[in-house]
């Protein structure tokens, strides 16, 4: 176990898995743009399952899903997601073709979370961690959103702003 594990303290299960499979679209969406941090991704998995979100579809340059990082920090939650893994540009047009209203995010401007009429077929964009929802993707855009801060703040770390974005709109 020494041998296959980054861990100080050595596991003593193992486990085999399945990669996950793709399944169609349905209910609500979270679109993850250029998440680099793993333990970020497995976060934001484990908020999307406590908030009941349906299926979170990652950039093509988003970091790995099976990241052991991302594993370990999901706590298995990402096995109980439909996760897909994609073009955002392509995905943003086909949820749109499926009359889902497209919600990007962004520090400094947008309509407050709390103000937000949430539409039933929804799909919320999460920017990196450094440089936010790619602007094209923010083009696509419906409606665009942002958290209040403080302005001793200068922005939240992706898995918390996604985590109370999902709070917000599932409650």
């Amino acid at each position: 176990m020494k041998k296959i594990s980054t861990q100080k303290s050595i596991p003593k299960v193992i486990a085999v898995c399945e990669k996950i499979q793709k399944n169609p679209i349905t209910g609500t969406v979270c679109l993850l743009d250029n998440i680099q941090d793993p333990g970020n991704l497995g976060t934001i998995i484990r908020s999307a399952n406590a908030f009941f979100i349906d299926t979170l579809i990652l950039s093509e340059d988003t970091v790995d899903l099976y990241n052991e990082k991302v594993i370990r920090s999901s706590e298995g939650m990402m096995f109980h997601i439909n996760i897909i893994k994609g073009n955002l540009t392509k995905w943003i047009s086909e949820l749109k073709a499926q009359n889902y209203t497209i919600y990007g995010t962004d520090v400094a401007n947008g309509t407050t979370l709390s103000k937000i009429n949430w539409q039933e077929k929804t799909a919320i964009i999460i920017g990196s961690e450094g440089n936010g929802v790619n602007k094209e993707h923010l083009k696509q855009c419906d409606e665009i959103i942002n958290i209040p801060l403080s302005s001793n703040c200068e922005s939240l770390n992706a898995a918390v702003a996604a985590s109370i974005i999902f709070y917000e709109w599932r409650n």
